[in-house]
């Protein structure tokens, strides 16, 4: 009986788009990070996990929100306290899809 693995390589990942930075996530871990259009970072989101977001109502107030996939206006947050500015775009790269690396 044969058992399918999943290379990481293969697994889908995300790539969620700040004014200024993309964050690629695989599974529930940021994987890299680079300016939009630019230089790949050294920034301290890669290797942490995916926590949640926080959401900004009307009247200022912050709200996180666990247990579902960010959406467009909320802020990233990754373990060790790292929180990004609000989500522009999110886009589904399936193993390095051009149009992940043109959205970047």
């Amino acid at each position: 009986m044969r058992t399918a693995i999943t290379h990481p390589r293969r697994q889908p990942r995300r790539v969620f788009l700040t004014a200024h930075t993309a964050y690629y996530v695989r599974g529930t871990t940021c994987v890299a990070v680079r300016e939009r259009g630019g230089a790949w970072l050294d920034h301290e989101a890669i290797g942490r996990r995916l926590e949640g977001s926080l959401r900004v109502d009307t009247r200022g107030g912050v709200r996180p929100v666990v247990g579902h996939s960010p959406t467009i206006g909320e802020h990233l947050c990754f373990s060790g306290d790292i929180v990004t500015s609000p989500l522009r775009r999110i886009v589904f790269d399936d193993a390095g899809s051009r149009a992940a690396r043109r959205a970047a």
